[in-house]
Order: C-alpha cells, then structure tokens, then sequence
C-alpha cells in the first residue's frame, strides 16, 4: 500500500514536518512564504522552513531554516500529455517522470549543503513514493551551488 501524499498546502503552521535525530531534536515546519511582488507573473507557490519554537534538545551547529531566505515550491508532476511514453527508459525520459521543485533564496551568496541537505529530506519525507526530484536552482551562485550536491552525490 503506497503511503499517503501529504499536501504542503493542507500543512498548518503549527505542524512539525521534520525533527532533527538526538541531540539536536530541532523541530521544524513548513509555512508558506510571502509573495516578493504583485507584479511577478503567477508562479508556483513558494514555501519556507520554519525551526518551531518548541524545539527541545541541543541547538544545531548550524542554523538550518531561514539563513539565506531559501524557498522552495512543492514538487510538481508534469501534465501526462507532456510526459515521455511509458516505453521510454532512457536517462532523460525518467528524469522527465520524475516531480520538479524549484529552490530560491535571497541571499549573495548559495544556501549551504546542510541547507540544502534538510529541505531535501524534507520533501522525500512528505512524498515516501517519490524516488527521484528534479530541482530548479534560482538566485545568486546556482551553477556553484549545483556543483556542490553533485560533488556531495546529491545531484
């Protein structure tokens, strides 16, 4: 029996999406990130990581939600009238099966992996039966930042 799929929409602010194992035992949730500008064109919406106020245990090394305003969209399956037929197995047709989430942040300079690394779980945790993501980088130091999960087999 396949697991449910959890909405990020249907997620309160109050949730606990994710905790971190012992010691840390950091709590965190997903809220939905503010628009940037009422004359942007309508674009997936965009959600952030939230370290709950509850959290109990030591802090973490380092801060993991928020640092460098990452926001990421839920991931999203094409169309099926833009899907690669079933008969097709190569390299491109199942990275084209595979859900696409766009991850954007504010700062100069890229997120850092451990970042990266929680809102990956993230996602794979609210989707069980997603095998394989396709990420979007948008803002400052994509192509580095790219470099890095593939350097770290992320990508």
């Amino acid at each position: 029996m396949a697991a449910p799929l959890v909405q990020l929409a249907s997620l309160s602010a109050d949730d606990t999406v994710i905790r971190l194992p012992h010691p840390y035992l950091t709590a965190y949730t997903v809220q939905r990130a503010a628009s940037t500008s009422s004359s942007s064109p309508p674009g997936p919406v965009l959600c952030r990581l939230r370290e709950t106020a509850n959290s109990s245990g030591a802090p973490p090394p380092a801060a993991l939600a928020d640092a460098a305003g990452l926001a990421f969209s839920k991931p999203a399956d094409l169309k099926s009238s833009e899907l690669p037929p079933a008969s097709d197995n190569s390299a491109w047709a199942r990275a084209r099966r595979s859900p696409s989430s766009t991850v954007s942040w504010d700062g100069a300079e890229p997120p850092p992996l451990a970042q990266v690394w929680l809102l990956l779980y993230v996602l794979f945790t609210l989707r069980p039966a997603m095998e394989t993501l396709r990420l979007e980088l948008a803002g400052r130091g994509a192509a580095t930042l790219a470099r890095r999960l593939t350097d770290v087999l992320l990508a």
